[in-house]
């Protein structure tokens, strides 16, 4: 993962005279258990994006504050964290913020559907097998009376 990472960062870095805008290249070293790798991410300014493993073996790419992202790995867990800045120009830069912003917004997409579909799933299975199923209804209660 960190290969793929820094030949993307290879990629998309721009000759030394066009240099006008940047991003962080965060390292987060291993520490005991399940951060026993390492961690890497990328940070445009207040977004952070770095993945993790998700039960079924997925690799899930997650946004967050970058503030909770230092928060979270420095002081929290207590883990060394290496920034390198990268200098690239701004139509790269933005290329490259809007291809992870693109990639999250896909992937939770998927995963809503994906729900989504769990969730049917299980209300047919309920069905089919004689149980009484529950279907949630966002927003039904609007139309509810108290003494429902």
């Amino acid at each position: 993962m960190r290969a793929a990472l820094a030949c993307a960062l290879l990629l998309v870095a721009a000759p030394a005279a066009a240099q006008d805008a940047t991003f962080d290249y965060l390292h987060v070293e291993a520490n005991e258990g399940s951060s026993s790798g390492g961690h890497v991410a990328i940070r445009f300014g207040d977004e952070t994006y770095h993945f993790q493993h998700h039960p079924g073996g997925l690799l899930r790419l997650h946004r967050d504050d970058s503030a909770a992202f230092v928060h979270q790995y420095t002081r929290l867990e207590n883990r060394a964290l290496h920034v390198r800045t990268v200098a690239l120009d701004a139509d790269a830069r933005e290329r490259l913020r809007r291809r992870f912003a693109d990639r999250f917004l896909l992937e939770e997409a998927q995963h809503a559907h994906l729900a989504a579909l769990e969730q049917d799933r299980d209300v047919l299975t309920a069905l089919s097998a004689g149980r009484a199923a529950e279907v949630v209804v966002h927003g039904a209660r609007f139309f509810a009376t108290d003494a429902d």
